[in-house]
């Protein structure tokens, strides 16, 4: 779709909206369409569907949330902030990493590349959904729910075997986070900005020459058609939040107030769960079956000396923005590097 074209959608929105507004609304007649910005066949998008279905069952009906995958309901990620504001769409995950054009300090808050693992993340939590909900509430945002990223093993998927920065500084890289093209311009490598939704096309045609993904979410993609070697660099980190617009949060009976928050606590609990074991299982099992069809060969992790190199990269960058961004972006990174610096202390994980 045309920026035009999702431009005619967003005004079109706005203005549905406006007339739901304009009459009286009913327990019996409360339909929330729910912007899911992952496709249906992203795993994560399978437990939103469930929180949907929740809602329904604990509400017994007088809740309908419908669920639309991978922006279908033609809003841009980029917009997603705008579009709760003002109600052109009562519910939508947000994920810090695709807001940053309209609040800066979103993505800056957890930085890509300075978490060293799940546990790490799950202990910061408290502090990240505090810094979270702040900002949200800003944009007329209350947050329902939140589902922790699954931390999904994250490698470098070529048609050459890379498995060294040495080797990918002579490659184009595909990153899915801002943040990312400087830290790997600070190790010398150039990267991209692309969308998921336009990685297979870019390594097909030779935009890129390798790109950052999951192993185990490849076949989301069918990127096991265009790569033939995969190897891993860092995690997936993030936590997103499920936001509804705070007129239309505040319009809600409690009850059925009560009924959301609820579905929303299952879901971070279902998240953090899977966060400690599904995606060790499932990245073995499609290294497997991969390396079995011979269609993606994983090869070793990138040396010890490249992640650390990585790591320092990414905690250059990350106070680098926050100085450039201004405002509250460096004190929200220093309550989160006190976070970090206080749980690796008392389990003495550094590295």
């Amino acid at each position: 779709m045309t920026g035009f074209g999702r431009f005619c959608v967003f005004i079109i929105l706005e203005i549905a909206a406006g007339a739901c507004f304009s009459r009286p609304v009913y327990a019996s007649d409360i339909v929330w369409r729910f912007n899911n910005t992952h496709v249906e066949k992203r795993p994560e998008s399978g437990a939103r569907k469930l929180f949907a279905d929740r809602i329904y069952e604990l509400t017994a009906g007088d809740l309908q949330v419908k669920v639309f995958h991978g922006d279908s309901l033609g809003v841009a990620k980029a917009d997603i902030l705008r579009a709760l504001r003002i109600g052109a769409i009562e519910m939508s995950t947000l994920f810090p990493a695709y807001l940053g054009r309209d609040d800066q300090t979103l993505p800056n808050v957890l930085n890509a590349g300075v978490i060293f693992n799940v546990d790490e993340e799950i202990a910061i939590l408290p502090v990240l959904m505090d810094i979270y909900r702040e900002i949200y509430d800003s944009w007329n945002i209350e947050v329902v729910g939140w589902q922790l990223t699954t931390p999904w093993q994250l490698s470098v998927l070529c048609n050459d075997p890379v498995d060294t920065l040495k080797e990918l500084q002579d490659k184009k890289l595909r990153v899915y986070h801002k943040g990312l093209v400087n830290i790997f311009r600070k190790l010398g490598v150039a990267a991209q900005l692309i969308p998921a939704g336009e990685f297979y096309l870019a390594m097909q045609t030779g935009v890129v020459d390798c790109g950052v993904h999951s192993v185990a979410l490849a076949h989301t993609l069918s990127l096991q058609e265009v790569a033939d070697y995969a190897s891993k660099v860092s995690i997936l980190t993030g936590l997103t939040a499920i936001g509804v617009n705070k007129d239309v949060w505040n319009s809600l009976p409690d009850n059925l107030k009560a009924a959301v928050k609820l579905a929303g606590d299952e879901l971070l609990e279902q998240s953090v769960a899977e966060a400690l074991t599904k995606p060790k299982i499932l990245e073995a099992r499609y290294a497997g079956e991969y390396a079995e069809s011979k269609e993606l060969i994983v090869l070793d992790p990138f040396p010890e000396t490249d992640l650390a190199a990585f790591y320092t990269a990414a905690v250059e960058h990350w106070e680098e923005e926050a100085m450039v961004i201004g405002g509250k972006a460096n004190s929200y990174r220093l309550r989160v590097v006190n976070a970090l610096d206080a749980w690796r202390r008392d389990h003495a994980s550094a590295r």
